[in-house]
């Protein structure tokens, strides 16, 4: 078996990396996984591949899993296990805007309204998958974050489990 650990930020660098990595690997891989988060299309570029190989790839989640990273709870179709997790965090997602900039043939409104509306179906498999509870949905949809620790998490862990059994 082959394993990997990852540690950094997600963006396409990062990600382009890692899948080079895992490509050249054959076989089962256990990947152990941790980040602070980053960009979310990179994310689901990972998570595409990641289901590419979902029978020989198995995720570790260790320490941290947060902002982007946390799509792996909802997306990835494989084998993943939370091993010694201090933190999960959750937040809204909404691209960095600039106010004062006049856009060509783009609408800043509508932008927004599509974040919302992405963030609006995050919640739903949030909450589908028992992973925040109403509370803690409330306070992601008002844009704050929502931090799961070690208790929170460990309740988080059977409910994960039973539900990939």
């Amino acid at each position: 078996m082959n394993t990997y650990f990852f540690d950094d930020n997600i963006n396409p660098e990062t990600m382009n990396s890692l899948v080079e990595k895992l490509n050249s690997m054959e076989g089962e891989v256990d990947l152990w996984f941790t980040t602070e988060g980053g960009q979310t299309q990179s994310m689901e570029y990972l998570i595409h591949y990641l289901n590419s190989r979902k029978e020989e790839i198995t995720v570790t989640v260790v320490d941290r899993l947060w902002s982007a990273g946390t799509l792996l709870l909802l997306d990835f179709e494989g084998k993943l296990k939370l091993g010694r997790v201090d933190t999960i965090m959750f937040h809204m997602w909404d691209r960095q805007r600039y106010p004062l900039r006049k856009w060509q043939g783009m609408s800043d409104d509508k932008i927004q309204k599509q974040d919302l509306e992405n963030n609006l179906e995050m919640s739903k498999k949030l909450r589908e998958k028992k992973i925040l509870n109403k509370k803690q949905i409330k306070k992601f949809l008002r844009g704050e974050d929502v931090t799961l620790y070690k208790k929170e998490i460990q309740k988080l862990k059977q409910i994960y489990e039973n539900n990939k059994n």
